[in-house]
């Protein structure tokens, strides 16, 4: 079996490893984006995937643009099996899906066709889904529409994070495309058609999307808290500075009350906040040019009183 695997982010990282574990190495070859500046020095980097198909000593092209992929002698003569593309960062053209001899295979982290798009893992926390999955598809022209090959469910965890849950789906994603490549072969697998008319869309979060909006209800910020760890990341306003909003859960205790959207609540150690319908609790936080903190420890060191506001502006000042 022969596979090039087209992979650039950490998500793609499980399956790599397993591919260069159960392949020859001659039978493995690589196609990752371009290094790109990154980081205050805004020095070239490798994608995670390069880095790491270096450290494995395997062969891997960097190419700027896919469409000219028959310019590269490291594909067009390698006779692959399977093309693997997990991760990517570019739509692959027409070309290179009908280049292997067996099939072209992506790898998504849903349960297609729920959440088609670039962010299903954090769309499938911020809309409460009990249960989510990876998927491995047959490649087709339009973005994770092609017929299902295989899919493994897990169980969403209650106070999972983005980061959790992607760490637990890249592990079963790279079992599954091993999985699926050995059926494939052995013609166990036939394909079926997604249900477009249960499709949804999970579209690309921007910074944007992490103000925290106090007039919603309690359980759906507690769920974006979560989504959007550790990027783009949560938070508001509190006496002019942005602060980050770490972690958090509802409050239950204090969910028959009625406030302001936004009012702080100081008992203790404890620092809830109202929102549009209940209150949410918050645990940990970071303050504007500050480390993470325990919400304990922050009450220790600001002067936080009950009745001040959160607010969704930068410069609005607390009552």
């Amino acid at each position: 079996m022969k596979v090039i695997l087209a992979a650039s982010g950490t998500f793609a990282l499980p399956s790599l490893e397993t591919l260069a574990a159960k392949l020859p190495p001659d039978c493995l070859r690589v196609v990752s984006q371009p290094d790109r500046r990154q980081g205050r020095g805004r020095r070239y980097q490798p994608t995670p995937v390069k880095r790491r198909a270096l450290e494995l000593d395997l062969p891997v092209i960097t190419p700027e643009k896919l469409e000219h992929w028959q310019q590269e002698d490291f594909l067009s003569s390698f006779a692959a099996d399977f093309l693997v593309v997990i991760d990517y960062g570019q739509l692959i053209p027409r070309s290179l899906i009908n280049l292997p001899g067996q099939a072209a295979i992506n790898l998504h982290p849903s349960l297609l066709p729920r959440h088609r798009g670039p962010a299903p893992i954090a769309w499938c926390l911020l809309k409460g889904d009990a249960v989510t999955g990876v998927t491995t598809q047959l490649l087709a022209d339009k973005i994770d529409c092609g017929d299902i090959l295989l899919q493994r469910e897990i169980a969403v965890e209650a106070a999972e994070t983005n980061e959790q849950l992607t760490e637990r789906l890249r592990g079963l994603g790279a079992e599954l495309v091993w999985e699926t490549l050995e059926q494939w072969q052995a013609g166990l697998i036939k394909p079926v058609p997604q249900k477009d008319d249960q499709a949804t869309y999970a579209p690309k979060l921007q910074k944007r999307d992490g103000l925290l909006d106090w007039n919603q209800d309690a359980t759906e910020l507690e769920r974006r808290i979560r989504a959007l760890n550790p990027w783009p990341g949560t938070y508001t306003f509190w006496q002019g500075k942005r602060l980050k909003i770490l972690a958090a859960g509802v409050d239950a205790k204090k969910q028959r009350e009625t406030m302001a959207p936004g009012t702080i609540l100081v008992a203790g150690k404890t620092l809830s906040v109202a929102c549009g319908r209940g209150f949410l609790q918050i645990t940990k936080v970071q303050p504007e040019g500050k480390r993470p903190q325990a919400i304990h420890d922050f009450l220790q060191g600001h002067q936080a009183a009950g009745g001040e506001q959160f607010s969704s502006r930068e410069k609005t000042s607390s009552p």
